[in-house]
């Protein structure tokens, strides 16, 4: 499976399209409508064969609600008919998705495990709604067919975006992206360190020179022993702040790795 550059939410949905079955093209992004766009992997795939007839059980609502619905994947002409006749979907229905192209939308992309499953690079599932200002206004993105967002949530949610001005002017920004609005009545703000605003590895990557392909593996055993004190404390009700913990962790490290972590300790 290789990974590929996610989009940001706010930012413009590429403007690609596809041909659609029966005739003509779909067009993806900057349509001036809402759209919802659903990525399924193939026909090959029986949990998105669930998942689209969950969506025809509500193509009808959704348009209701003013959102176009459709679905694409990279499968060929043939395959791509064949499945939306057999399940009689009344959404339009796309396919032959290039790699290129998923790769523009910050798709997952596997490769068959066999012919018999499919002969070409496919998409991981994902889901993005487009606003008629051609944004990324939700987005949903998978690297496995079982982890897809609920529908009738995604509906109930367009209901409410559509309803209010203000969700529906713009959608919510993603990280690092500039946020106008003023915060009011909050009176603390907690935010995940390790791991998230802190880099445990960086410790370790001082020392490259010295660990060389074990650089890694003590990456690995630093963070594994950090998170079991952190849990065993937190079991047995004996708190310590994760300073205390890091440090307490890295003696077990010391141990495990010797001389090689003693040419990284400090002088």
């Amino acid at each position: 499976m290789s990974t590929t550059r996610k989009l940001e939410a706010g930012g413009a949905m590429p403007a690609i399209a596809v041909p659609k079955v029966g005739g003509g093209e779909i067009a993806i992004g900057n349509t001036g409508a809402w759209q919802m766009v659903v990525i399924y992997r193939g026909k090959h795939c029986p949990i998105c064969r669930s998942y689209l007839k969950g969506l025809d059980g509500l193509y009808d609502d959704f348009r209701a609600g003013g959102t176009e619905v459709v679905a694409v994947s990279g499968d060929p002409e043939e395959k791509a008919e064949s499945e939306a006749a057999e399940e009689g979907w009344h959404f339009p229905v796309g396919y032959g998705l290039t790699t290129d192209q998923m790769r523009q939308l910050g798709l997952y992309i596997s490769e068959p495990r066999s012919p018999q499953e499919t002969d070409r690079p496919f998409p991981e599932p994902g889901l993005f709604v487009i606003n008629p200002m051609g944004q990324a206004h939700i987005i949903d993105v998978s690297n496995a067919p079982f982890a897809r967002p609920d529908l009738k949530g995604v509906l109930n949610g367009l209901k409410i975006i559509r309803s209010e001005p203000t969700r529906s002017a713009g959608p919510r920004l993603s990280a690092g992206a500039r946020m106008s609005v003023a915060l009011s009545g909050i009176k603390a703000c907690v935010f995940d360190a390790y791991g998230t605003l802190f880099d445990y590895a960086s410790a370790a990557a001082r020392c490259r020179d010295v660990l060389g392909d074990r650089l890694d593996a003590v990456n690995a055993l630093w963070r594994e022993k950090q998170l079991q004190y952190t849990w065993l404390r937190a079991l047995q009700g004996r708190h310590a702040d994760f300073w205390q913990v890091t440090g307490t962790r890295s003696i077990s490290r010391w141990r495990h790795w010797g001389s090689a972590m003693r040419d990284c300790a400090p002088a």
